[in-house]
Formats: structure tokens, sequence, C-alpha cells
């Protein structure tokens, strides 16, 4: 089980200047706080996106990356992505690559999310069981209809995942991932 309860807030320099209650911390002027983002594949190189659970305080219904979430005090980012990978899609994640580092400040319906985001690329084969606490739907896509269909249908997509997948297609490391015979 995730121990959510708690967001580590921080300076523009990601330094620690305390904690907030998760559920008191995203409100229409959110405190800057540390999370962490994943786009997860499968090794037939096919992205999972999930729906957001309807009943979440930030973005709910709206599609987005794989998974994400915040770190607690004393957790590195990676410990985080597998915590969340395991508490959201209920899997064990078997290579994890850190990306690059993001921030972001996305308002909607009131709530602002205001987060320094590492972005992940992960690799499981698990079977996805779903928290419906978290998540509402997953899909999985090859990389180009991924990109073919979030065209289509921007507006249902979470304004953090439409900007992270350009940082994660323009990486090195995702580069490399998809010219790899798995």
């Amino acid at each position: 089980m995730v121990n959510s309860q708690h967001v580590v807030l921080v300076d523009e320099q990601n330094n620690v200047i305390g904690t907030d209650e998760k559920i008191h911390a995203h409100n229409s002027s959110t405190l800057l706080h540390r999370g962490v983002s994943a786009f997860l594949f499968n090794r037939q190189k096919e992205l999972l996106v999930q729906k957001r659970a309807t009943l979440k305080k930030t973005w709910g219904g709206y599609w987005s990356n794989s998974f994400c979430g915040h770190p607690q005090i004393h957790e590195t980012s990676e410990q985080a992505v597998h915590r969340h990978a395991k508490f959201e899609l209920g899997i064990n994640l078997q290579e994890v690559y850190f990306i690059a580092d993001y921030r972001y400040k996305f308002a909607n319906n009131g709530v602002v999310e205001n987060e320094i985001c590492p972005i992940y690329l992960v690799i499981s084969d698990d079977i996805i069981k779903i928290n419906d606490q978290e998540v509402e739907e997953v899909r999985f896509f090859l990389w180009q209809e991924f990109t073919r269909h979030i065209q289509q249908e921007l507006d249902d997509f979470t304004p953090w995942c439409k900007e992270e997948l350009i940082i994660l297609e323009n990486s090195e490391t995702f580069k490399k991932f998809m010219s790899l015979n798995l």
C-alpha cells in the first residue's frame, strides 16, 4: 500500500522546505512540491497510457502518461517510481531509466498542480491490475500510434503528459530504447 499522505514541499532549487498533507496540498494556490512521472513500455515497445480516475482531485477523467505520484520525505524519486507502479498498476518494474528533470504548473477546475517532476522511462511485462481509486482505464499503443492518437485527442490529455512526451521522444535514452531489438 502506498503511503501518499504527504507531499514534499521544495523551493525552486528543489531544496526541501517542509511537507504538507496531500489532501490539503492541492488547491488553488498549491505550493511547489516533488513529483515523479513515468512512461511504461512493455518488451513489445507498447506504451501504456492511463485515464485518471474521475474522482481524483487533480485532472480526474483525463488521459495521461502511464503513472505519476509523489515521493515521500526520505524516498528517492526512483523509489517513488517503483512504489507508484505497484500502487497504481499492481506491477513490478524490470528496468527504470531517468530521462530528464521537468518543472510544471497547470490549473484545472480551480486546482493547481505545481511540481518539480523528473521523467522516467520504465519497462515491465507484468500483468496490469489497476487500482480503480487511481486509474479508470489503461490502453497500450505503439509509439507512432500514440503520437497520432494524442494529436487527435489533445484536449483529453493532461498538459504535463503532452509536454513530457516531447521531452521523452527527444531523449537519447528513448531513441536508444526504440532502436533496440528486445
